[in-house]
């Protein structure tokens, strides 16, 4: 379950610039993980919930909000932008290969706090 792990990466990183900047506690963290990106939502927020319960007063009560983005593909031929289905890569108004534009991130969007 690598899904810990990115949970344990995401609460450090944000600790870690939350304690910089003299937050005493986060109350959200918005993460923006890509359809195509291998990580299973629920599995994160488990993770997420497990750690944040270990990590105490700055991470209490840490809301995790995850915003899904949709895979999206931009065709090499003729340039059209499309979502990346069930046909994977394949440009639906040409036929011509596409390339992947979107879908495979895992970003920390935001996080909220005082």
């Amino acid at each position: 379950m690598h899904e810990l792990g990115l949970a344990e990466n995401v609460i450090a990183v944000v600790g870690a610039d939350a304690r910089r900047r003299g937050f005493t506690r986060v109350s959200r963290v918005t993460l923006r993980v890509g359809e195509w990106s291998a990580v299973l939502p629920d599995s994160l927020e488990a993770g997420f919930n497990l750690l944040t319960s270990l990590e105490g007063d700055l991470f209490a009560g840490t809301e995790l909000r995850i915003e899904r983005e949709p895979a999206r593909g931009v065709c090499t031929a003729c340039g059209s932008m499309f979502p990346a289905g069930q046909a994977g890569l394949v440009c639906p108004a040409c036929g011509g290969p596409g390339r992947l534009e979107r879908g495979v991130e895992l970003e920390i969007a935001s996080y909220e706090g005082e």
